[in-house]
Order: structure tokens, then sequence, then C-alpha cells
């Protein structure tokens, strides 16, 4: 075998039922007829992998935050978040963000840890963790991201 005609255009292929946005494992039967009229099947598996659909995970974007003590006040852990679709490629979905703590006071000192999930199109949760740090220094609300 092997050095007749090429008929690869005549490889016929059954149960080609993939579903392109399950990860699994899928069996296909190809056949094809030869010159001499003798049909020859090989069976392949076909593996479809990857998160369940055909995006990828959602992306957080957020920074470690370093700012001035501010007694009496308290900072939205949210400003300056964002969370896209698909990669960074997607649709906006920074309403979707959950922030744990929503709130920091900014009345003390120290080094304060955030966490943000969202939940993308593909039903998986990302998360991401930053700190959020609070100098003891007099003066107004600063901040600088790093």
């Amino acid at each position: 075998g092997g050095s007749g005609k090429d008929i690869t255009s005549q490889i016929v292929a059954s149960s080609l039922k993939i579903d392109l946005s399950k990860a699994g494992t899928y069996p296909v039967n190809l056949s094809v007829t030869g010159q001499n009229g003798k049909t020859v099947t090989k069976a392949i598996i076909i593996t479809i992998v990857g998160s369940t659909g055909n995006t990828s995970d959602a992306v957080i974007n957020a920074n470690n935050i370093t700012m001035d003590m501010s007694p009496g006040s308290t900072y939205n852990v949210l400003n300056g978040v964002s969370a896209f679709d698909d990669g960074g490629r997607g649709k906006d979905i920074t309403k979707n963000i959950i922030a744990t703590p929503k709130t920091l006071d900014l009345g003390k000192p120290g080094m304060f840890p955030v966490a943000f999930s969202v939940k993308g199109a593909n039903g998986n949760t990302v998360t991401k963790a930053i700190t959020i740090t609070v100098l003891e220094k007099k003066g107004g609300l600063g901040s600088t991201r790093n």
C-alpha cells in the first residue's frame, strides 16, 4: 500500500457528532474504498479540550495601591478596577465584580488585602487579589498605583 492513486478526497467519516463547545472525546470512524474494491476503516478519537464554551476566562484588571491615611474617610476598592470577558477581548463585565471588602477605612495605616471575583460567560469564576497600603502621613488624600 501507499504507492497507488491518491484517494484522500474519498474518505468518509462516520458519526461526526462533535460538540466544539463541550470538552470531551469523540470517536470517529474513517473509511475509504480502494481501486481494488476493498474498504479500509480506521477508528480515531477527536479530543476537545478547554473550558466550556468557546470563550476564554474573564480578566480582572486591578493593581496594588498605596495611599495616604485620611481619618474619617473610606475608599471604594472598585475605583479603577475593571473586568472584561473572553480573555480581556469580550464585553465589559465590570459591574459584575464582587469585591471583599467593598470599602476600606482610611483612618488607620497598614496593608490590607482585597479580593475581586467575577464570573465569565463561559461559567468560570476568576479571582484577583491586590494589597492596598495606607500610609501614616499628614495631608490630603493621594494615591499611587503600581
